[in-house]
């Protein structure tokens, strides 16, 4: 195995399995789901789902969009939600369990190694979840695999930094100041596949068909005040965590203050309407 590549597989497991962030992810689970309304409702548009079809949701986290998924397939239908933490896992158990919503199983396990027959589902979906698979033509593999003839894989990612006030007035304020060397084009990064096509090639090269890329600024209304916003960010964003606390003392307190003051241009007094780029990929087996 390239060395790299269990490098990586560590740093990821590490950053998204450890308590901290799941605590993190747990504590604010209820805004997390109400700011990403619209990135769930162009993910469930490009899946096409259907009453009845059976459903794996990646890197689910603590259950959005998993549950809301699970409600659309209805309970003739079934969602499997995974992610490599067995504790993020027990969230989204407990918050499917909150919500009444019976039609769902909790599997953890690793993109690359789905354990699961093959044409086991009729759409496979993830949310903010390839850019983190190590190796991604194999979990493009593993999801084909798994996939009924003719069903759909419909993944979701961050688009570029400098057409996303979201991204930039989080990350802007601490890159000046810092001037860090971007990551490796293919190291399991936020913006992996931000570049145009990116993701269809990968998705091409795995052998899917027709696939489709729909790039959109959509609004993600944080339903709090812009302080409240970067401390959710700070908290949940942990592979940011390096850049955010790469800076002390007045430095930091600036880049912070900066950051707060840019997302309260978009604050009318309750929600913060800050636009993102969203990139929704989906393809055909």
């Amino acid at each position: 195995m390239h060395p790299d590549l269990e490098q990586y597989r560590k740093i990821v497991r590490d950053e998204w399995t450890n308590g901290e962030t799941v605590a993190a992810w747990a504590r604010w689970h209820g805004k997390i789901t109400a700011q990403q309304v619209n990135m769930r409702e162009a993910l469930i548009e490009h899946a096409r789902l259907e009453p009845g079809m059976r459903v794996l949701d990646l890197a689910c986290g603590t259950g959005d969009p998993a549950l809301e998924i699970a409600r659309r397939v209805g309970p003739e239908g079934r969602v499997t939600a995974t992610d490599l933490s067995p504790r993020m896992l027990d969230e989204c158990r407990r918050n499917a369990s909150a919500a009444a919503i019976a039609n769902m199983d909790f599997v953890a396990v690793d993109a690359e190694n789905l354990q699961f027959g093959p044409e086991s589902f009729d759409r496979v979906t993830s949310r903010l979840g390839v850019m983190y698979f190590v190796d991604v033509q194999r979990a493009l593999a593993e999801i084909k695999r798994v996939l009924v003839r003719g069903g759909i894989v419909t993944l979701q990612v961050w688009g570029p930094a400098d057409e996303s006030p979201y991204f930039m007035n989080a990350v802007g304020p601490f890159a000046q100041r810092l001037s860090p060397s971007p990551p490796p084009a293919d190291a399991p990064s936020p913006l992996r596949f931000a570049p145009p096509g990116k993701l269809v090639d990968a998705l091409t090269a795995a052998g899917f068909r027709d696939p489709r890329e729909d790039r959109r600024s959509m609004v993600l209304p944080w339903p709090g005040s812009p302080d409240e916003l970067w401390q959710h960010l700070y908290e949940i964003a942990v592979p940011l965590r390096p850049l955010f606390d790469g800076l002390s003392g007045d430095e930091r307190s600036a880049a912070i203050g900066e950051s707060v003051a840019g997302y309260a241009k978009y604050y009318d007094g309750k929600t913060v309407n800050v636009p993102a780029s969203i990139v929704t990929v989906s393809a055909r087996t």
